[in-house]
């Protein structure tokens, strides 16, 4: 697995960037503020698959040169816009998880393993400033592009009753449940949250 960081001029900032596999390049976005990639390892079983493009937010694990009040939806996504030219990458599937910070209390030992980098200032800041009152729910219908949601049977914070309202916000949505999993199916079932996906990228 290579790893490096990658100065973005364009952004003025440096993320701390992972490269693995081949195939078709696959951009994964860790969910959690405050945290890191590490959350979304699991998905290196698929680098016989996929290009697998892990990163750090900007104000979150590795990644360095941006204040914490820029923490802004708009850079984020300027951001990985930013990395995709960077790379030199016409075009990309992206994975993007969300998950709050205290479910790695659950999970200390596999992030212990992996050396998970915890920014608690960007995660305070988010929770606080970042996502108050924040919602796009009256623009999913705007998203054409095919789109996988995977939810956790189990999962009591966005349980799974909710995502599927949510997935028929969407105009071309695809969503599915795993069972035995809650709010990480990654972790909690990563082979067959990875058939998934890979059935849904038709691969």
């Amino acid at each position: 697995m290579r790893s490096q960081m990658l100065r973005l001029p364009s952004r003025s900032i440096s993320l701390y960037v992972r490269i693995i596999g081949k195939g078709y390049p696959l951009l994964l976005m860790h969910g959690g503020l405050g945290v890191d990639h590490s959350t979304l390892l699991p998905m290196t079983r698929c680098s016989d698959t996929f290009w697998l493009i892990f990163y750090d937010h900007r104000c979150n694990g590795r990644s360095r040169g941006a204040s914490l009040t820029s923490l802004t939806w708009d850079n984020l996504i300027l951001d990985a816009e930013a990395l995709r030219e960077r790379i030199g990458i016409s075009e990309w599937a992206v994975l993007a998880y969300y998950h709050d910070h205290s479910l790695f209390m659950q999970i200390g030992a596999l992030l212990n393993a992996i050396k998970m980098r915890s920014r608690p200032d960007a995660c305070i800041y988010g929770f606080q400033l970042l996502l108050k009152e924040w919602s796009i729910m009256d623009r999913l219908a705007e998203i054409a592009v095919p789109t996988l949601l995977i939810a956790g049977r189990r999962d009591f914070q966005f349980p799974p009753e909710h995502q599927m309202e949510m997935a028929k916000s969407y105009s071309n949505a695809h969503y599915e449940i795993v069972e035995q999993a809650s709010h990480n199916p990654l972790i909690a079932r990563p082979m067959e949250t990875m058939k998934l996906i890979k059935q849904f990228m038709k691969l």
